[in-house]
């Protein structure tokens, strides 16, 4: 008896073995198994993070003068060709003597951010000072610079030092003049912002065709201007005289041409 039932059992055990094998599904089989298993059910892929808007396009940065006297204010204005909605600015200025920090409001009648800034009077040299203006609009950051000069007062307090190196020029009254006319020979010393540079010694160099003449004109006065009457003389009519002015090691040149 135990013969056939053992008869009976052996042939069906390879049937169950295959069974069990294809029935227990292996990782990857049991995922696509998974799928499959449910129909019409979405498989969600991760998202790609959108980047922010930037707070503005287009900005930029100015300030007005761009040499500003102690006393006065100077306007701090930022434009964009598009500011982002909601978006704030923060300006900041600094330069030896003055500084500062803070909000900048916006300005619906240019349609921009502006700011004036009274600046304290102070007795220093012509300083530069650096700007920056960060705009802010959710997470997004733009930030945009600028610089302008800031003039401060002499050490006695009663006048504006000169701004920079001066600029220097020459001029005469008459560029055709006739014998022995008087010539008016002027020079400008200046600043940048056309403030007078005074005190300043100058001498006129006039090169004729037959001789040159050299003296010593005067010295600047507050507007920076001088001007001097000499005769020229006798010169040689049609022939171009050229004239050199200096004031320490400033250099200034211009001309005249004699006629009959």
């Amino acid at each position: 008896m135990f013969y056939h039932a053992f008869r009976v059992v052996f042939p069906i055990l390879p049937c169950l073995m295959l069974l069990n094998a294809m029935s227990v599904p292996g990782p990857v089989s049991a995922a696509v198994t998974s799928a499959k298993a449910t129909p019409g059910k979405a498989v969600h892929r991760p998202r790609k993070a959108v980047p922010a808007p930037p707070a503005a396009i287009g900005a930029q940065l100015t300030a007005t003068p761009s040499i500003t006297d102690v006393g006065d204010q100077v306007t701090l204005t930022l434009t964009a060709t598009h500011f982002t909605p909601r978006s704030s600015v923060t300006v900041r200025f600094l330069s030896s003597h003055h500084g500062f920090s803070g909000p900048m409001p916006w300005d619906p009648r240019c349609n921009c951010f502006r700011l004036a800034i009274f600046l304290a009077k102070r007795s220093h040299s012509l300083e530069l000072s650096r700007v920056s203006a960060v705009i802010t609009a959710g997470k997004a950051a733009t930030a945009v610079y600028t610089t302008f000069q800031i003039r401060g007062l002499t050490p006695n307090g009663l006048a504006y030092v000169a701004g920079g190196t001066p600029i220097f020029s020459a001029w005469v009254g008459d560029p055709n003049p006739v014998a022995t006319e008087f010539q008016h020979y002027c020079v400008w010393a200046r600043t940048a912002d056309a403030l007078g540079v005074s005190g300043l010694t100058v001498k006129l160099s006039v090169h004729f065709a037959q001789h040159t003449e050299n003296w010593t004109a005067g010295v600047t006065g507050p507007s920076g201007v001088l001007c001097v009457r000499r005769s020229i003389g006798h010169p040689q009519v049609g022939r171009g005289v050229r004239v050199d002015a200096y004031a320490g090691n400033l250099h200034a040149q211009t001309s005249f041409t004699p006629v009959g």
